[in-house]
């Protein structure tokens, strides 16, 4: 490109660039990676998350101490595979289930038509803290 098409891009993302910055600064929150459920779950102490079905009622607690990275500000914990003593504790808000999803498997010209359901069960967590 042109310095002047250059230029023209600069002036048109200025503001993308700006808020960019802006929340890399504030963004000092303390985060973590979780396994659980064979998936890897990044988590901030307040959010909400789903994860695949763990037992237990809804308000009882939780811990995950299968905490893969523990981040916040400018230091970063890694895990060979765990950050050793760390946790992640949390309250279950809710036991419930995806919506539907359909599977439908056809051959052309053949009058071969299947159609199956699928519902996944979930957890929603609220994370209270990260210890690490």
């Amino acid at each position: 490109p042109t310095k002047t098409a250059k230029r023209l891009t600069m002036k048109r993302n200025r503001g993308y660039y700006r808020a960019l910055e802006a929340t890399r600064k504030t963004r000092n929150i303390m985060y973590a990676v979780v396994k659980t459920g064979g998936k890897q779950i990044r988590v901030e102490p307040g959010a909400r998350v789903r994860v695949e079905q763990l037992a237990g009622d809804i308000g009882s607690s939780i811990e995950f101490d299968q905490v893969l990275l523990v981040g916040g500000g400018e230091s970063v914990k890694i895990g060979t595979p765990v950050v050793e003593g760390a946790r992640v504790s949390g309250t279950i808000t809710a036991q419930g289930r995806h919506p539907k999803i359909r599977v439908f498997k056809m051959k052309r010209r053949k009058g071969y038509r299947r159609l199956q359901g699928h519902r996944q069960s979930y957890t929603e967590i609220q994370v209270n803290s990260i210890d690490d």
